[in-house]
């Protein structure tokens, strides 16, 4: 027997039922336990073995006191040729018990020498290997700090939006797992510093930084154009791989305030909302600061700009006024060839063939206007009453679609227009085939002079045509409908109060539209694009961009993916495989791979 003082005794047997007897030392019975003296070893009535304690309260309890020396403890000694493994077993003969061992392993042992292993049971592979500072699991040659051969989890019991990081020698962030907003973030933390941003089972490749405000982008091959309202700029960006943070090519200065961009061939063409001006930058060299080649003044508080040919079209909400511009010589200051009179409020222009479209927000009217000679002061054919507010408009084929903001409505107009002939003939031979144009359209009209017996085709005369603009339909939407798009024989609308995205039934535009489905979106959606099967909102008020799947319209559309934006987005462009989408408040143009709409 050792004693505390570091003898020993030889133990040669009970002297009576209450102690034992050494050859020198007595060991009493002292209540429940035995005492060897010195309190180097210390056993219970019960089986306790206590080491350096007089209470043992476990089966081997070892207490090194408060001066314990360095590395003292257990220690388990020996050399083996055998198998070159020695250490603990650890035997649960219990059900389904499985013994343990914990060897430390020497040249002779199949796992390698001098490496701790943690095996279950005779036979078996060790389930974690320690050889130096490296931590195998399910391998017993770790090269790595932690090696895993197999799956791994990582389980937060607290969501955290750094609930798991990775990090590099500096103790920057290389990965970071956010199991709060269900995220994974490459070189950063979140979608606004990050490279690469995963969350709600899209990506976001990239985050750019814009200036204050941005309010319209434009896409033009490998280049995305923004203005930003209140920094009064113009950004290119590279996009041609999107798979990376998209280069700001150039930023440049615009007038006050621009609140539409619109981009043909080589030139972008910017109307500034608190200068009252139409710019014209020149954009062939995305790699350099574009050229603004000129500005001219337009009427007040220009609001939305198209771009058809060698003119653009401007609508101009403070004055109540649509302005025909000749483009035709970029370099020269634009003409302003024609003003005329809108509606009051004119929010929005959409070009189509000879046709402009305006919806005048404050008047509640669409109106259209014949523009097949810019020349000429465009005649307003047809002045239309809308419901309250038209906020949008979209064009397809015959058929215009309104979405009115505070009335909540989608409206179907017939826009065909009607050719009414009101010629007569007389003291005309005409032997060949007449052919006279059944509507608007249709330039190849017939007229006739009884005076001069002459025929003349293709001289319009307005005084031989009525042009008419029917509404043909007036659908309840959500509540304050924001933008519709038209794909086919479908009408889709996203409503910014309600939080909704509708789908409209438009193949037969002389009966109301059916309503054929209604989905929750984010909140305050304020902007809709689609592309084939799939519909893309971004969400205003909740940062979001969604994708739906609409390719059975006759369902309600299943949101396949949400993900996370900057703050406020306010419009989404889709090109290709790539979603272009500029955030309002914290000044961003992000770029989404959406080739997988289903991750």
């Amino acid at each position: 027997m050792i004693f505390a003082d570091g003898s020993q005794e030889l133990i040669t047997g009970y002297t009576s039922a209450t102690s034992l007897t050494g050859s020198s030392t007595t060991i009493s019975e002292s209540g429940s336990y035995y005492r060897l003296h010195h309190i180097g070893l210390q056993v219970t009535s019960s089986g306790n073995v206590g080491i350096g304690t007089s209470s043992p309260n476990n089966n081997l309890d070892i207490n090194l006191g408060s001066n314990a020396i360095a590395n003292s403890g257990i220690t388990i000694q020996g050399s083996t040729s055998a198998f070159g493994d020695i250490g603990l077993q650890l035997q649960n003969t219990g059900p389904a018990g499985v013994d343990w061992f914990i060897d430390s392993t020497n040249s002779g042992s199949a796992y390698g020498a001098g490496k701790l292993a943690f095996v279950p049971g005779v036979g078996n592979q060790p389930s974690m290997t320690i050889s130096g500072n490296e931590v195998g699991i399910g391998t017993t040659t770790p090269s790595q700090t932690l090696d895993v051969a197999g799956t791994a989890l990582v389980q937060s019991t607290t969501n955290s939006t750094t609930a798991f990081q990775v990090q590099n020698a500096a103790g920057s962030n290389i990965l970071t797992a956010d199991t709060t907003n269900q995220a994974l973030a490459v070189d950063g933390t979140n979608a606004t510093n990050t490279q690469l941003y995963v969350a709600n089972n899209s990506i976001n490749l990239s985050y750019a930084t814009t200036g204050t405000n941005p309010i319209s982008v434009a896409v033009s091959g490998n280049y995305a154009y923004v203005v930003n309202a209140s920094s009064n700029t113009l950004q290119i960006f590279n996009i041609s791989n999107p798979n990376s943070v998209p280069a700001a090519l150039s930023t440049t200065a615009t007038g006050t305030s621009p609140s539409s961009v619109a981009v043909s061939g080589n030139y972008a063409y910017v109307v500034n909302d608190s200068s009252n001006t139409l710019q014209i930058f020149n954009i062939s060299n995305p790699n350099s600061v574009p050229a603004a080649l000129s500005t001219t003044a337009t009427e007040t508080s220009p609001s939305s700009v198209a771009v058809s040919g060698n003119y653009a079209y401007v609508v101009n909400y403070g004055s109540n006024t649509l302005q025909i511009f000749n483009i035709s010589n970029p370099n020269f200051v634009p003409a302003a060839l024609s003003t005329t009179t809108t509606g009051s409020g004119p929010y929005s222009v959409a070009v189509s063939g000879n046709y402009a479209y305006v919806v005048n927000a404050n008047s509640n009217t669409l109106q259209i206007f014949n523009i097949s000679n810019p020349n000429s002061v465009p005649a307003a054919l047809s002045t239309t009453t809308t419901e309250t507010s038209p906020y949008s408009v979209a064009v397809s084929g015959n058929y215009a679609y309104v979405v009115n903001f505070s009335s909540d409505t989608l409206q179907t107009f017939y826009v065909g227009g009607t050719a009414i002939q009101q010629a007569q003939i007389t003291n005309a031979n005409i032997s060949s085939e007449l052919s006279v144009g059944s509507n608007f359209n249709n330039q190849g009209i017939l007229s006739v002079n009884a005076n001069d017996n002459t025929v003349t085709i293709g001289n319009y005369n307005s005084n031989y045509y009525n042009y008419s603009t029917s509404l043909l339909s007036t659908t309840a939407t959500g509540t304050n409908p924001k933008s519709v798009a038209v794909s086919g024989n479908y009408a889709y609308v996203v409503n910014a109060n309600s939080n909704t995205l509708q789908i409209f039934n438009i193949s037969n535009p002389n009966s109301v539209p059916a309503a054929l489905s209604t989905t929750t979106t984010g909140t305050s959606p304020y902007s809709v694009a689609v592309s084939g099967n799939y519909a893309y909102v971004v969400n205003n008020g909740s940062s979001t961009l969604q994708i739906f799947n609409i390719s059975n319209p006759n369902s309600v559309p299943a949101a396949l993916s949400t993900t996370t934006t900057g703050t406020s987005p306010y419009s989404v462009a889709v090109s290709g495989n790539y979603a272009y989408v500029v955030n309002s408040y914290s000044n961003t143009l992000q770029i989404f791979n959406i080739s997988n709409h289903n991750s």
